[in-house]
């Protein structure tokens, strides 16, 4: 075990990024997009008729925060 820090360094997390984007087609990561606007769309024009609090489920820069969709 080395006696470094856990935490990925800028360079580990370029690294992680360039082996996703590898291993991912552009076709994939397209329509994972679309699917994340297609959700954003829903949760603005539908579920925002009987949820109020519909700002959780955005970030600062309006992505959504996946992290509210799991339990």
């Amino acid at each position: 075990m080395s006696g470094g820090s856990s935490q990925p360094t800028g360079g580990a997390a370029s690294d992680v990024e360039a082996i996703r984007d590898a291993c991912l087609s552009k076709h994939i990561r397209v329509k994972y997009k679309s699917s994340l606007n297609g959700i954003k769309r829903w949760i603005v024009e539908e579920l925002s008729k009987e949820d109020a609090n519909t700002g959780r489920f955005f970030d600062e820069h309006d992505e959504l925060v996946l992290t509210e969709f799991t339990l």
